[in-house]
């Protein structure tokens, strides 16, 4: 996005080499942020790394996104550049079933997942770097899109047979965020000047209801007629308890079945009156384009691959 957009790009990752689907124009440095990490010098920032596995210990969520955060800000020797951080929704309980605001953030703490405590704890790392004048922490919200490795194998792993099965309960109210909409926030923070800490939602226009957006998109995945099976909420409940200790399906976790079940909206109204960002893509629009490279599922060959989380 950014190459095609005639910005000089460098990536860092644990891979020996850039994957695959990174445009080759990309200079590719192997860095592991757990560890020091060599000086960075970009005029931008884009901090995107995380642990984000549903059965990592919490020591290792903390090591890569805590220490992993530290490493990465210590890295920035050009002080006037400008550091985003791409956080997470997961930092909100949503425990009340209205749109959650930027300053809900981490209440209660002990509310959130291994994940959500560390990217939260992460937000102020870099809050509290006083050497960085310019930095944005942005809360994405299941970013889904054009290349994702993580939320379509996810929910296809609902398909037994030929039946999607669902609980009952599964969420009529869910912000969810394309990566194209995310990837125009990152280039509209670039024009935002004053020197501070700015902290954003991201999310698509359209509040989601997952009830039918689920069976939508695993219906234009998989070519054969599926019927919808929704499992009462007492029993769907007791199979996830169950499932936890003795792990029949490895992907349905508790927290997994908790991103499909709850009520989870961000308010989005500062970045779109502070940075003029308008999101233009939606689920079902990335479902019907003709433009692989725009397509969910057809720009994702590979979507049974391993995956994490939501």
């Amino acid at each position: 996005k950014f190459i095609e957009a005639g910005f000089e790009v460098t990536g860092l990752g644990r891979k020996e080499n850039l994957p695959l689907h990174v445009d080759k124009r990309c200079i590719y440095i192997k860095n592991d942020i757990t560890k020091p990490i060599s000086e960075i010098t970009a005029d931008v920032v884009i901090h995107a790394a995380a642990q984000v596995n549903d059965n990592a210990s919490y020591q290792n969520h903390y090591d890569n996104n805590v220490t992993g955060t530290v490493n990465v800000v210590n890295a920035c020797k050009h002080k006037n550049c400008l550091f985003i951080l791409i956080s997470t929704s997961s930092v909100y309980s949503f425990k009340k079933n209205t749109a959650y605001s930027e300053d809900e953030a981490g209440k209660p703490f002990e509310a959130l997942s291994s994940y959500g405590k560390t990217k939260f704890l992460a937000e102020q790392i870099v809050i509290n770097t006083t050497y960085l004048n310019r930095k944005i922490i942005l809360r994405p919200r299941a970013i889904y899109g054009p290349g994702d490795t993580v939320l379509l194998p996810r929910l296809l792993r609902l398909v037994k047979n030929n039946f999607i099965i669902l609980p009952q309960h599964i969420s009529t109210q869910i912000s969810l965020t394309n990566i194209n909409n995310l990837m125009d926030a990152v280039k509209n923070c670039f024009s935002l000047k004053p020197e501070g800490t700015f902290i954003f939602n991201v999310a698509d226009y359209t509040i989601y209801s997952l009830k039918k957006a689920v069976p939508t998109l695993i219906k234009s995945t998989i070519e054969r007629k599926l019927n919808v099976v929704f499992i009462p909420k007492l029993l769907w409940n007791l199979f996830v308890k169950f499932n936890s200790v003795f792990h029949l399906i490895p992907e349905l976790t508790c927290f997994g079945s908790k991103q499909l079940t709850q009520i989870a909206i961000l308010n989005t109204t500062f970045i779109k009156t502070k940075l003029s960002h308008n999101p233009s893509y939606n689920f079902y629009t990335s479902l019907k384009t003709k433009d692989k490279k725009n397509n969910w599922v057809k720009s994702n060959p590979k979507i049974f691959t391993p995956i994490s989380r939501i």
